[in-house]
């Protein structure tokens, strides 16, 4: 589409930043960049939400789908050849292409059309997010979403938090529908409540992201989750290296935190975490050590795995270890590790390609995090912005050693969120203040009169940074 042109002939340096493609272009069809946005924000809702389970009219509508497809064909219509410009969509359609041709030497053949589906759909939401996401104002829009869904959540699943029952009993959606997979959701979501603390907020604002980061503490503790328990620290830890300015402030504020968990949380939450040291003699703990040796020894079997989605029947009709004393030794299991599922279904190559993914994204992050600070797109997106992405990658990531959800779609969007913030940032010019030199308060010699300069006409280029 075409945009409106900015002035050719800057006086300055911030003349430049101001006609730059990321900030000066002007889209024609802003009131329907406006609409797609407000339904990726419906669709985000309504998933994460989990709106579907206590309105299943929206799933027998199956809304978010048809939502999501056509948000995904007009990005398609907008941007065309920018699509797969960023490594992390060439990466993704990667491993899509994996699944789909894993068919052809799969256990069972017929496990793998579910898988590609996910993996499909939510390369789509990856896509969508890269290019809807493109200003300060929509990343804000994204965080009050994602403080309030939360307090939704803990607040219809009160009852489960304390609680001994694990699995698939919470009201949420599939991917957060038992206790470890709750706790997963609430570390990928806790930093878009960061987001709001920090930065020039106004004191309601602050007050908002300072009860939904609370109340998504107390959901994870809650659970009892020790992954989510482990990230939520590993991520809090990063926060304070990377983004944290009154390190001592945010120390205090850690160590009141840590006294309100040791009096408020339940036993049980003590009992599960106690285990993380005597994992020798928890059930779960060796159930898991039992299954990540089996997807270690799928992986030296079958090259290229034993097929997407195909662990647990791989696992019960060939690698049920000769020891079948402990719990669940005799019956098929998951592998409850994101890392050792995709090394048993895909095989070496798949795991390169999973954690090419998320230590890549995390590079970005840092380099988009460095342009922003020096003046590029600033006006864009918070130089703190990339940095806390960075910290959600990372309690993904931890969470994803103890679970096996790699057709859940948090890696995606904060994929998707990385290739937004490197792009903006990227086609942003830094603004350099240099004071004026010696030479330039002399009086100028006489010189010739030169020849008057050539202005070049701006070519126009195939996306000007915005949505629509």
């Amino acid at each position: 589409m075409a945009t409106i042109l900015p002035d050719v002939r800057p006086a300055s340096p911030a003349a430049t930043v101001a006609s730059s493609p990321a900030t000066a272009a002007v889209p024609q069809v802003a009131g329907l960049s406006a609409a797609c946005f407000v339904g990726y924000l419906m669709v985000q809702g309504i998933e994460y939400g989990a709106l579907g389970v206590h309105l299943p009219v929206l799933k027998v509508m199956r809304l978010t789908t048809l939502l999501s497809y056509l948000l995904l064909f007009l990005v398609l219509a907008r941007y065309k050849g920018l699509v797969f410009q960023s490594k992390q969509a060439k990466l993704f359609a990667t491993f899509v292409v994996f699944t789909s041709a894993s068919i052809l030497w799969a256990v069972v053949r017929s496990y793998v059309p579910l898988a590609v589906r996910y993996h499909v759909d939510y390369f789509g939401l990856f896509v969508i997010t890269a290019f809807i996401i493109d200003s300060k104002a929509r990343v804000n829009a994204l965080a009050v979403l994602f403080t309030a869904i939360p307090v939704l959540l803990v607040a219809t699943n009160t009852n489960m938090l304390g609680q001994d029952i694990r699995f698939g009993s919470f009201a949420a959606a599939y991917f957060m529908s038992d206790g470890n997979d709750f706790g997963w959701g609430l570390m990928v979501m806790l930093p878009f409540a960061i987001y709001l603390m920090i930065g020039k907020r106004s004191i309601l604002t602050r007050l908002y992201a300072l009860g939904g980061f609370l109340v998504s503490l107390v959901g994870i503790v809650g659970t009892g989750s020790r992954g989510a328990t482990l990230a939520f620290g590993a991520a809090m830890i990063l926060f304070w290296f990377t983004v944290a300015k009154r390190k001592l402030l945010f120390v205090v504020a850690a160590a009141v935190m840590v006294i309100g968990v040791l009096l408020l949380a339940p036993p049980s939450y003590f009992q599960r975490m106690n285990t993380i040291q005597n994992y020798e003699e928890d059930e779960s703990a060796q159930g898991r050590l039992r299954a990540w040796r089996a997807a270690r020894q799928m992986a030296l079997d079958y090259p290229l795995g034993v097929g997407a989605n195909n662990f647990n029947s791989a696992y019960g009709r060939f690698y049920i270890p000769a020891d079948r004393s402990g719990w669940a030794a005799n019956r098929w299991m998951s592998t409850h590790s994101c890392y050792f599922k995709v090394l048993a279904e895909y095989g070496y190559p798949g795991l390169t390609l999973f954690l090419s993914i998320m230590v890549l994204s995390f590079r970005d992050n840092i380099l988009s995090a460095r342009r922003l600070r020096l003046g590029a797109g600033a006006a864009v997106f918070d130089p703190e912005w990339p940095l806390l992405l960075n910290v959600g990658i990372l309690g993904y990531a931890v969470c994803a050693l103890f679970l096996g959800g790699i057709t859940y779609p948090h890696l995606y969007i904060l994929a998707g969120l990385t290739v937004a913030v490197t792009r903006m940032s990227s086609q942003a010019v830094p603004v350099v203040a240099t004071a004026p030199s010696a030479d330039a308060t002399r009086t100028p010699a006489p010189q010739r009169p030169a020849s008057r300069p050539r202005v070049l006409e701006p070519r126009p280029t195939p996306g000007d940074g915005r949505f629509f």
